[in-house]
C-alpha cells in the first residue's frame, strides 16, 4: 500500500495509539448514533442512562454508624 492511499501515515506505534485514543473518544462521546434504539444519543450516554440510579444515604450511614462502633 502506498503512502498516498492512507489519510495519515504513522511513524510509530505511539503515534497510531494516540490518534486512535483521540477517535475513540470522539466516536464515544461526540458522535451521536442512529443505530437502532440509540434515539441519536453518543454511547457514553446511552452507557449512563441505563445505570439505576443508587440512592446510598442509608448504607453510607450505617457504615459510618458499623466504623464508630468497631473503634
Amino acid at each position: 500500500m502506498s503512502k498516498a492511499a492512507r489519510p495519515t501515515w504513522f511513524e510509530t506505534v505511539e503515534e497510531m495509539q494516540v490518534a486512535l485514543e483521540a477517535s475513540l473518544v470522539i466516536y464515544n462521546t461526540e458522535r451521536t448514533h442512529q443505530g437502532r434504539g440509540m434515539n441519536g444519543r453518543t454511547p457514553c450516554r446511552d452507557f449512563f442512562d441505563r445505570i439505576p440510579a443508587n440512592d446510598n444515604s442509608q448504607e453510607d450511614t450505617d457504615r459510618k454508624t458499623n466504623q464508630a462502633d468497631a473503634a
